[in-house]
């Protein structure tokens, strides 16, 4: 490969991940069925959604919506630390609401199964 390519490799490569970059770090548009938009959270505790179903969850964090879990994928979220309600739902807010502790550097895994949730 002559420098030339190679360079142009490079560059497309440095591009895609600029990118791509940009994409996960812009601004979020994500909304609910009911057109509700996500609200973003912050704190010291990591909140881990392992979504082990075939459909979208919404989930909600102490009643607040922030945002859905791709069908058998998992998304962290970072989270005030202390003791909150998570929901993990498709179609019906509050069925499945399970109460959580959360702690500074740690991640805390809320599992979905077809079941139910696994609490954290």
């Amino acid at each position: 490969m002559s420098p030339k390519q190679a360079n142009r490799r490079k560059s497309f490569w440095l591009g895609g991940l600029l990118l791509a970059a940009g994409a996960l770090g812009g601004p979020s548009c994500e909304s609910n069925d009911e057109g509700i938009e996500a609200q973003s959270l912050d704190g010291p505790a990591i909140m881990r959604v392992v979504n082990r179903t075939p459909d979208v969850l919404k989930v909600t964090f102490d009643r607040t919506y922030i945002g859905d879990v791709a069908a058998n994928a998992n998304r962290d979220w970072n989270v005030p630390a202390g003791t909150h309600f998570v929901d993990v739902y498709d179609f019906q807010p509050g069925d499945s609401t399970v109460a959580g502790e959360f702690y500074e550097g740690i991640v805390t895994e809320v599992i979905f199964r077809v079941n139910g949730p696994a609490a954290p």
